[in-house]
């Protein structure tokens, strides 16, 4: 099967998982991802503001933020396929960008660059059994982080989005760590 259409299949499997149940699975990916030492050790958090059916993270992002930990969320910059993040003290100064997502407003002051102390939650609609993930198409998070690879990159997503192999190209980017609920 190529990409494309297994990318439709995986993401039409992840919508028909009920909203309560997918509210309950994130709750338990979010104390997983709390409970890592990894996570108890980053100073900062690269992270991602679910959108649509994908795995919640709102509550993660609020208590990284009263944790004190640097928070950072995607900014879709003006070039195509690329995005920087953008240091946030709170969800409610997110904007609804043209795709509908909510990103932080872009200021140079904000930008946060990766250090050895970075964490980063990835999203994907298919993670494989040997941590490579499958994302929405556009590429934004293969380039990053074929730049700051030596961040720990921690994929998130439902059982349901969990295959034995994903279609992968040379420039697919593997986990660290899948974290499912």
């Amino acid at each position: 099967m190529d990409k494309k259409t297994f990318r439709k299949e995986m993401i039409k499997k992840r919508d028909l998982i009920p909203p309560e149940t997918r509210h309950e699975k994130s709750l338990i990916i979010t104390e997983k991802l709390l409970a890592e030492e990894v996570y108890k050790d980053c100073r900062e958090v690269f992270c991602y503001l679910s959108f649509r059916s994908e795995t919640e993270t709102e509550g993660f992002i609020n208590t990284a933020l009263n944790d004190g930990k640097t928070v950072a969320l995607p900014y879709m910059t003006k070039n195509k396929g690329e995005m920087v993040f953008i240091k946030i003290n709170s969800l409610s100064e997110l904007v609804k960008n043209s795709f509908g997502i909510y990103e932080p407003k872009p200021a140079a002051e904000n930008t946060a660059e990766p250090g050895n102390k970075t964490i980063i939650i990835v999203p994907g609609v298919a993670f494989s059994r040997d941590s490579f993930r499958m994302g929405c198409g556009g590429g934004y998070y293969d380039r990053y982080l074929s730049r700051y690879g030596f961040m720990c990159k921690i994929g998130i997503c439902f059982a349901e989005q969990i295959c034995e192999n994903i279609p992968t190209d040379e420039y697919d980017i593997r986990m660290d760590k899948v974290i499912t609920g």
